[in-house]
């Protein structure tokens, strides 16, 4: 009786995120001191400025609202009329902020895919299964950006007041890629086999393995180990992974990448053809028309 053909990996949409394993070292080192040079005033050793010729209580008020500029020059003078002495600079040391350094170290636990060993010729259905799958959508994808020209054609000759060459001419530009919008570029880029998907190159792993382990049609074939991805994390095999992981870095704690997306409402307004901004069943739309 033939065994079933079980062999995996051969998707092009499979899950690329990885899983880390990571452990964060927290320390706290004394901050770096900091050195600031600051001019200080010589003494006063005369009786005070000699040329000046105001009262005392002129004097005093002076020297309250003396600016920095003010009180610079009024000490040299003094020093060159000798009546005070030189500045001299003093060094103050000032001790630094604590400085916290986190560290993080991360690896990626790897996970080894079995399969099931089969003959050169399921080998090659499976392939030619993948590629009529890949047909299928660029064909979907093409009747779909077809039916969408049609539609904007159709469009521009009723709302717009296009001729009807000029509207033959927008969906022939539609169909050969000028002047899309993003929907009408993602159909494009599926018809055409430019999006991600299509461009998949099929990897030989799992027919590599199955030479090297001398494996037969129908035995288990361990496949080369490849990193943990989020998709593993609801398996057997990738639970019980982390769990080896575990027992030699029992501090390490799993770290998944994630994406932010946009919520289920934004995106299905934005998918809602009909529904604007400015909709007349927005408030205060009639507003000045």
């Amino acid at each position: 009786m033939r065994k079933p053909i079980t062999q995996k990996a051969k998707s092009p949409l499979k899950q690329t995120d990885e899983v880390t394993l990571g452990t964060t070292t927290t320390s706290t080192s004394a901050g770096e001191d900091i050195t600031t040079e600051v001019s200080k005033p010589g003494k006063v050793i005369g009786s005070g400025y000699s040329g000046k010729k105001m009262s005392n209580e002129a004097w005093k008020k002076y020297l309250a609202n003396e600016t920095p500029e003010q009180k610079a020059k009024r000490h040299a003078r003094e020093v060159n009329d000798g009546v005070r002495e030189a500045a001299t600079t003093e060094t103050i040391v000032t001790k630094g902020d604590p400085v916290t350094t986190t560290e993080k170290e991360q690896y990626t636990p790897q996970i080894r895919d079995k399969t099931t060993a089969i003959t050169p010729w399921e080998n090659r259905f499976n392939m030619r299964t993948a590629r009529q799958s890949e047909r299928f959508s660029r064909n979907e994808a093409k009747r779909d950006l077809r039916r969408n020209a049609n539609e904007a054609s159709r469009r521009a000759r009723r709302d717009d007041g296009m001729s009807y060459a000029d509207s033959k001419r927008l969906k022939r530009n539609i169909m050969k890629g000028d002047n899309l919008d993003d929907k009408q570029q993602t159909l494009y880029d599926a018809s055409r086999g430019l999006n991600k998907e299509a461009n998949t190159v099929y990897s030989t792993d799992a027919q590599q393995s199955q030479f090297d382990q001398a494996a037969m049609r129908g035995e288990e074939v361990n496949n080369t180990a490849r990193n943990i991805n989020t998709a593993d994390l609801s398996t057997t095999e990738g639970q019980t992974a982390l769990a080896n992981n575990a027992i030699t870095s029992p501090d390490a704690k799993v770290d998944v990448k994630t994406k932010k997306v946009k919520s289920a409402a934004a995106m299905r307004y934005k998918s809602n053809v009909g529904i604007k901004p400015s909709s007349a069943m927005k408030k205060g739309y009639f507003k000045g028309k």
